[in-house]
């Protein structure tokens, strides 16, 4: 079962900040080292939706979980905000660990980011976010620090809270030298964003027809 979705069904989300946990500002830019341990979803959020989504590369495989939520009373923007968690397996017949995994989609969003502790043991070492409109936001799992995902392991929940009220699906990169792409939930991209998309992917076109 998707570890989203069990936070909401088994009633295990606080509405008190957790022990350790702390707003962590993400800007356009920036970083967090070390990402820090963050308050879960507060009592009484609402699960707009979750999901596993199998992964395949080259080197590796597994699954990414995922789940946005609202009325969570630890989002620093308000109840009305959504806020985004993820989480990856690597497939214990997997050739070799995972060392980065970043989502792209939050655009101008001023975002909240961290960890959480809920099932997942492998901690990320570093949050990062590009200052480009599209707003990637990346976690870096480095081997000298707190380690790389290794096969049979589960990354710890990665939390993006943000002050968007809408959301679609935006693109997670899952990387270890090879690279899988899948779907997942993201706010929706402002409309720059969404012009240069449209742009690169018509010069994209151009250049196959050239």
């Amino acid at each position: 079962m998707n570890r989203f979705a069990l936070v909401a069904s088994s009633g295990l989300a606080v509405s008190i900040i957790a022990s350790g946990a702390q707003a962590a500002l993400l800007a356009p830019g920036g970083s967090l080292v070390p990402v820090p341990l963050v308050a879960p979803a507060g009592a009484g959020f609402t699960l707009l939706a979750a999901g596993t989504t199998p992964v395949t590369a080259a080197t590796f495989s597994g699954t990414l979980s995922w789940g946005v939520w609202t009325n969570d009373s630890n989002s620093p923007f308000g109840l009305a905000a959504l806020n985004f968690g993820y989480s990856f397996t690597n497939d214990s017949t997997s050739p070799n660990a995972v060392g980065r995994i970043t989502i792209n989609g939050f655009g101008s969003s001023t975002t909240d980011v961290g960890r959480q502790t809920f099932s997942g043991t492998v901690q990320p070492s570093i949050a990062d976010r590009d200052s480009s409109v599209f707003g990637i936001i990346g976690f870096t799992y480095a081997s000298f620090l707190n380690g790389m995902i290794q096969p049979g392991q589960t990354s710890q929940e990665m939390y993006v809270r943000t002050d968007s009220t809408t959301w679609t699906f935006g693109d997670a990169a899952i990387i270890d030298g090879s690279i899988a792409n899948v779907p997942v939930p993201a706010v929706i991209p402002t409309p720059g964003a969404a012009a240069l998309a449209g742009l690169g992917l018509l010069t994209a076109a151009r250049r196959r027809r050239a």
